[in-house]
């Protein structure tokens, strides 16, 4: 049963090397007011208007603005007033930011501008892109992005990296929250990677910190083992930090895990990469992939890719490969001989199903590795088992056993893709109840919560699992838990604007930080909780409890 919802407590019972942070009261809520920014409506060095704010981090804020002189929209990057303040690193910013404007290339977002406000905060001037960062697709699509799409994604994504290495800029924490997917005006995807640059700097920042121990620069998760071993660097470390992403992107897991940094650095360090093959379901990764993947993973530079552009000369090949086959063209699963496939695509087999064999195939589709006789059968409120039979004829299934039903991925994908939006829904909501009834984990039904009618019980249950994780110290798993909660809440906010989600940001906010402190990354516990001040009114209760957060974070870094 359900019985909290945006919980106060950040610091629950479970065993910690480190004190709590002072917990959060019972009970409260978001005031209704929020913060204004004093630099909304302004004019930054007489040509950007400033209009919104569009993201805050640990480093600072990101606004919209118009571009007077040529009325378009840029976006504008600032540092937080208390980096600004240092003067030599106010000239590393300008050093990397001067790096990154000399970037040229569709897939990387373009420094338009640099300079200091006030004469004292640094801001980069980039161009203006609608679209969600490769982390936030992730948590909502997952498995329905498709291998075609993942190669287009990490095709992008080299093309970046190569003009970058070619001009001696080394990304340094290349991750799915650095790559931006864009739609142009022709509805085709676009790829865009930030944040060239600014991780440099972000080892700066650190260096300044010294009392601050377990601090690691960059996300440990991405991190090559040289990084970890505090050797010299180059574009190499980019294409590990790739390697991670295309098996993120290929199983929906990271390759290594652990609750702390130090065991990731020894995972990293020494522990041979899992081939992605043995983790996703039977069949779902093309070898060709495995391989490229399993390259880029390498624990020695002088083993992997050795530029850019070769691993994208060997992912174009794989990527022709499995266009060229049947199965990766139509998405058609190999059926038994003795049924032989009709023409047509897809959508056309789907076509010509009847109305409750197509309900059954659909069920099947959401459900995913949960189906079985039973849950299609609930989910399609109970019909004939002679009708489940049935499915092996509709050549959509690979296999109809005693209890499983399984469904080729790349056909589960593009069968959930086609059901209509609302009875896509209704769908993932019986799922749910199904899910409910019979104890599944709390991932599995925050998700079909999610894509279903239900963002808040979503919420509440990635908030129950993070709490679950916290208690027996599985940070990883709580900080993964808490930034999906955090990202739909964001999301579910933009969308209906309703003073929950607000709450809910707030709240996951908070639990996500202290996820992060407990895990030794400070200084991004530090960076979530400043964001979370945006969403506060100056003389709140709210104000006031995160206020004392990040005074007890400094208290603990002496």
């Amino acid at each position: 049963m359900i019985t909290s919802l945006f919980g106060p407590d950040l610091a629950p019972s479970g065993s910690s090397s480190q004190a709590p942070l002072t917990p959060l009261a019972a009970g409260a809520s978001l005031a209704a007011a929020t913060v204004v920014d004093p630099l909304l409506g302004t004019t930054l060095a007489g040509a950007y208007r400033i209009v919104e704010v569009i993201g805050s981090g640990g480093m600072g804020k990101v606004y919209r603005a118009e571009q007077t002189a040529l009325d378009r929209s840029v976006a504008i990057k600032m540092l937080h007033p208390h980096l600004g303040a240092d003067p030599s690193l106010a000239e590393r910013f300008y050093n990397e930011a001067r790096a990154a404007s000399r970037l040229n290339h569709p897939n990387s977002v373009a420094v338009i501008d640099f300079g200091l406000a006030d004469g004292q905060r640094p801001y980069l001037v980039m161009e203006y892109l609608r679209g969600r960062d490769l982390g936030t697709v992730l948590d909502t699509e997952g498995p329905l992005l498709g291998r075609p799409r993942i190669c287009h994604i990490v095709l992008g994504i080299l093309a970046a990296l190569a003009e970058a290495h070619e001009l001696g800029i080394v990304h340094r924490d290349l991750k799915p929250e650095n790559v931006l997917l864009v739609r142009y005006r022709d509805q085709t995807e676009g790829v865009k990677v930030v944040d060239f640059g600014l991780a440099q700097l972000r080892a700066d920042i650190t260096e300044r910190r010294p009392t601050e121990p377990g601090i690691v620069v960059g996300t440990p998760e991405y991190m090559s083992p040289e990084q970890f071993d505090g050797d010299g660097i180059d574009g190499r470390a980019d294409l590990y930090a790739l390697g991670v992403v295309l098996f993120e992107l290929l199983t929906g897991r990271l390759p290594f895990v652990h609750d702390s940094i130090l065991g990731l650095a020894v995972k990293h360090i020494h522990d041979p990469p899992p081939d992605p093959r043995s983790v996703a379901p039977p069949g779902h990764v093309p070898p060709l992939l495995a391989k490229i993947t399993l390259r880029a993973l390498a624990k020695r530079p002088a083993d992997r890719f050795q530029t850019a552009g070769e691993m994208a000369a060997a992912l174009e090949e794989a990527h022709h490969v499995l266009r060229a086959r049947a199965s990766w063209q139509d998405a058609r699963p190999v059926r038994p001989s003795s049924s032989p496939a009709p023409g047509g695509g897809l959508s056309e087999q789907l076509a010509r199903l009847d109305l409750p064999i197509l309900q059954l195939v659909q069920a099947t589709a959401v459900l995913g590795e949960w189906a079985t006789l039973e849950s299609v059968g609930a989910v399609t409120g109970g019909p004939d088992p002679a009708l489940l039979g049935r499915l092996v004829s509709t050549g959509l299934i690979d296999q109809l056993g005693k209890d499983r039903i399984e469904m080729e991925p790349a056909v589960r994908d593009l069968v959930e893709a086609s059901i209509p939006v609302a009875a896509r829904r209704d769908l993932h909501d019986r799922a749910l109840a199904w899910h409910g009834v019979h104890g599944s984990p709390l991932s599995v039904r925050a998700d079909h919560a999610y894509r279903g009618s239900e963002p808040l019980v979503a919420l509440v249950l990635l908030e129950q699992l993070g709490d679950e994780c916290l208690a027996r110290a599985a940070f990883a798993g709580a900080i993964h838990a808490f930034q999906r909660g955090l990202s739909v809440a964001r999301l579910e906010l933009g969308r209906t604007g309703e003073e929950v989600f607000e709450y809910g940001v707030l709240a996951f906010s908070r639990k996500l930080a202290e996820g992060l402190r407990r895990q030794g990354r400070r200084a991004e516990a530090e960076g979530v909780l400043r964001e979370s001040l945006d969403v506060t009114a100056p003389e709140s209760k709210d104000r006031a409890r995160v206020l004392a957060l990040l005074q007890a974070l400094r208290d603990q870094g002496r």
